[in-house]
């Protein structure tokens, strides 16, 4: 049966709002707001279960019903008509067309396409339109793809493969442009074979909330793509640090993430090309227990630094490894390390060379000592130089040295010409002991940097008898 768009008398004391017993579909436009939905009190009933109860609550004929019992004849009246249940449940359908911005109806689907009434029009810009020649029909402005789904979806419907009618579709308006509306029908009624004859249906603009959908799809998406190229250009970073970096899991301590670095140095290792999910043990067996003790250990103190031997390769790498924390749970850990082998052999040779100058300059057979330009004090001797002036070592270092001279005149004058000229070569002077006997030497004096001080290194050989 064709949609065809009925006059709304309802509104209108002068004409018969009843509904006609002969009246196969319910079109009716919009005639109410919200306003006078919540001032008259909207029912939310579907459609068709209003259809149904208006239909089922039809007053019926009166008439003679006789009845024998015991031979004989009973004449009885029935119940007055169910008139009343009749406008009630007219009157509920009437307040929610009234007060809907929906559009509803009745449609047969054998009949044809759904006809579109002047509420619909009137969304789509046609109301008043004399181009449009007679009838508009629904399925005739649909958009191709969005048509074919609609009549698979009334295909289905009809079937019985689906309770309810329920699709989404745009349509063309006035201006050539196309909104998104929502159907949503029922069958109310079928054939003696079980095929749907009536679907009462209503259709509503959904256009806003299709245009809320597609602004929130087009912002999660470009969330997802900031967040991507976010995760990209940090992904970049990572493979390009020639540090050693990977992250675990605080559980398990299984690998989440890693960089080449970190890859090619335990390829080196330990032969085993890292992936995500391994563990510790199946990384370096012989190793889990230390790994696994660093990762304990940086959950506990939240970040260390150490460093870490790896035999295999006769190498030392500095870790640095710290807790990761994000929204106040802990996710993961991660150490970052780098190779520190040639700083550690030179550290170590340095201590070496240290260790024999210190030996050297202890054990000399000449007095010697060292002593700072700025406070001009002891910062060491020898023990030849505290044997020479009677002293002990520790009672002459931090302590000046002006005592021992016999001429300090003498003294200030070296110190001058080793400023200017950078060193004095074997200049005679006298010194005093610590008991008071006057010596003769022949002294040379350096100047040299300790730890960024100014220092003279001070040779002295004792001559006095010869």
């Amino acid at each position: 049966m064709n949609f065809s768009s009925q006059p709304n008398n309802w509104g209108n004391p002068g004409q018969d709002s009843q509904l006609s017993d002969r009246q196969s579909s319910i079109v009716l436009p919009v005639v109410g707001t919200r306003e006078r939905s919540a001032r008259r009190g909207r029912i939310d009933l579907p459609i068709w279960e209003l259809a149904n109860q208006v239909r089922s609550s039809r007053p019926m004929k009166s008439k003679q019903t006789n009845l024998k019992k015991a031979g004989q004849s009973v004449h009885r009246t029935p119940a007055k008509p169910a008139s009343r249940r009749h406008s009630r449940a007219e009157a509920q359908l009437k307040t929610i067309l009234q007060a809907t911005t929906e559009c509803y109806g009745t449609w047969n689907p054998a009949s044809g396409p759904i006809e579109i009434n002047e509420s619909l029009l009137q969304m789509l810009g046609f109301s008043g339109d004399n181009s449009l020649n007679g009838r508009v029909f629904l399925q005739s402005l649909m958009r191709a793809q969005d048509r074919s789904a609609f009549e698979a979806q009334v295909k289905a419907h009809r079937a019985g493969a689906t309770t309810t009618l329920d699709s989404e579709f745009r349509l063309r308006t006035k201006g050539g442009l196309f909104r998104w509306f929502a159907l949503r029908g029922k069958t109310i009624r079928r054939d003696r074979r079980g095929a749907s004859v009536e679907i009462a249906y209503a259709v509503r603009d959904i256009h806003a909330v299709k245009e809320r959908q597609l602004r929130d799809v087009l912002d999660a998406k470009q969330q997802k793509q900031a967040l991507q190229g976010s995760r990209e250009r940090l992904t970049a970073i990572l493979q390009a640090s020639e540090q050693s970096i990977s992250v675990v899991d605080p559980v398990e301590f299984r690998l989440l993430e890693f960089n080449h670095a970190f890859e090619e140095l335990i390829l080196r290792a330990h032969g085993v090309r890292p992936m995500i999910g391994l563990r510790p043990a199946d990384l370096a067996p012989e190793s889990a227990d230390a790994w696994s003790g660093l990762y304990r250990k940086v959950l506990a103190e939240g970040k260390i630094s150490q460093d870490y031997v790896i035999h295999s390769l006769n190498e030392t790498h500095q870790l640095h490894g710290e807790r990761l924390v994000t929204g106040g749970r802990v996710w993961g850990v991660c150490v970052c390390g780098y190779d520190v082998t040639d700083r550690k052999r030179a550290e170590h040779a340095l201590r070496k060379s240290e260790e024999k100058f210190a030996n050297a300059f202890r054990h000399a057979p000449l007095a010697i000592a060292l002593v700072s330009l700025r406070d001009h004090r002891y910062l060491d001797v020898n023990d030849a130089f505290a044997e020479a002036t009677g002293n002990r070592r520790e009672d002459l270092i931090g302590k000046a040295p002006f005592e021992l001279w016999t001429n300090p005149e003498q003294r200030k004058e070296i110190v001058r010409e080793a400023q200017l000229a950078g060193e004095v070569q074997n200049v005679e002077l006298n010194y005093r002991t610590v008991s008071g006997e006057i010596r003769q030497a022949i002294g040379s004096v350096v100047l040299i940097d300790i730890d960024e001080e100014p220092c003279m290194l001070v040779v002295v050989s004792d001559i006095t008898g010869s």
